[in-house]
Formats: structure tokens, sequence, C-alpha cells
């Protein structure tokens, strides 16, 4: 079984002032559309192979969706596609709007 690996809104906040970080929303494309993450890109099934070909596979994801919970569902997924670090972002948009000014 993969190991999910969890990054608080807080912890993101951090890491994005020093580190190129790709965050991924797999939501509904139209509830992307409505409001998302500063910078996030809209991931689902019928974009994930270009995503896949397209990102580097280094790079630093971040997954989120409303509440933390689709977004874990993804992570397997980049993983098995050779994806090295990517994170599920505890509590999702919801916090990351919750702990915002």
């Amino acid at each position: 079984m993969t190991e999910i690996k969890n990054i608080t809104v807080e912890e993101l906040k951090e890491k994005l002032k020093t580190e190129k970080i790709i965050i991924a929303d797999v939501r509904r494309e139209e509830d992307f559309a409505e409001k998302h993450l500063p910078g996030a890109v809209h991931l689902d099934q019928y974009n994930f192979n270009d995503f896949v070909a397209n990102t580097d596979k280094n790079a630093i994801i971040v997954i989120c969706c409303y509440r933390g919970n689709r977004s874990r569902k993804m992570i397997p997924r980049l993983l098995h596609k050779g994806f090295k670090e990517v994170y599920n972002l505890t509590g999702g948009l919801t916090e990351w709007v919750d702990k915002s000014p």
C-alpha cells in the first residue's frame, strides 16, 4: 500500500515562500473555475495523461480538493507514474480559505 504524505495549509504556505511547488486541484472543472488556490492547475481524468507527460517527475506536487479526501485517491496514481514527491493538502481548499485573511 502506498504511503500518503500530508501537508498542512501552514506548511504549504511556508514552502511556497522558498520552493517551486505545483498545486494540482482535482475538483470538478466548474468548481476549479469558480475558486482555487493561487497558481493551481486543474487535474482530472481528462488531462491526467497530459499532466504526467508535461510535468517534472522530481517536482514537489501538492494535490488538493475540497477537504482532502478526493485528492488522496490521486496520489497513488501519480506515484505509480514516477512522481517522487507528492503531498495531500490536509483540509483542502476549505481549510486554505478558513486560514487565509
